[in-house]
């Protein structure tokens, strides 16, 4: 009974001092900051950076509101206008602050454009702010302007990434650049061979799994630098690198 007795008292007292407070200076519940951290930290500190200078711009029209006024689904709502943002969680802090927590999309691959800038692509094909001199990701790279142009085949790129991901040999770990071309579709490039892949855009799964048979038997057999042409349906076709 001394246990509750206490807790009671102080809370309380702490009821007394926050009406206090709000009697003698109702400012001070009005919002001072808005915190942003990740959720985990599995994006790398230069991207989330961005990403937390984006969120402060829109959201610093709050700060000065007082903290009860503040809608959290209106603020989580501007939060998610960030594309590259994947989940967010929104939590008042009494008496003035929000704690905002990000989960930001992964870069599944980097866009190269005739200017040799280097974009990231997230997961669902929408672009990231360019690399920054002195950054890196180990990603494939992706060519060809139809790609900058159309959010469309950007798709589609990105759907073949995912799909080479539960392959056994060709798979998305070994994939070194991607280029589209309006007439041939999708070519894919392996290291540390240099293998090309010729796969159209159509039937991912399945063309990349008779594919994945063909670089296994080549790999048992020594077969180096080829270029795989799985655009038929029913056969793939292995020649030289110049051969017509």
């Amino acid at each position: 009974m001394r246990v509750l007795s206490k807790l009671i008292t102080v809370l309380v007292g702490i009821a007394v001092l926050g009406a206090l407070l709000f009697l003698v200076d109702r400012s001070f519940f009005k919002l001072d900051s808005i915190s942003i951290a990740q959720l985990d930290n599995s994006v790398r500190d230069w991207m989330f950076e961005d990403i937390k200078s984006k969120i402060h711009l829109e959201t610093k029209s709050y700060v000065g509101k007082y903290i009860w006024d503040i809608d959290l689904k209106d603020l989580l709502g501007r939060v998610e206008l960030d594309k590259r943002v994947s989940k967010v969680q929104v939590q008042r802090k009494f008496p003035n602050k929000i704690e905002v927590k990000i989960l930001p999309h992964e870069p599944i691959a980097i866009f190269v454009d005739k200017k040799n800038q280097f974009i990231p692509v997230a997961r669902d094909g929408t672009f990231m702010p360019e690399l920054r001199k002195g950054n890196f990701l180990d990603v494939p790279i992706l060519r060809g302007e139809n790609l900058l142009k159309d959010s469309m085949v950007r798709k589609m790129a990105i759907d073949l990434l995912l799909n080479l991901e539960n392959k056994e040999r060709a798979n998305l770990q070994s994939v070194s650049e991607i280029i589209y071309d309006s007439k041939q579709g999708f070519t894919l490039i392996f290291s540390p061979e240099g293998e090309t892949l010729k796969i159209g855009t159509s039937d991912f799964s399945k063309r990349l799994n008779m594919a994945d048979q063909v670089f296994t038997y080549m790999q048992s057999k020594g077969l180096k630098g080829r270029v795989i042409d799985a655009r038929f349906s029913k056969k793939v076709v292995v020649r030289l690198r110049n051969a017509p």
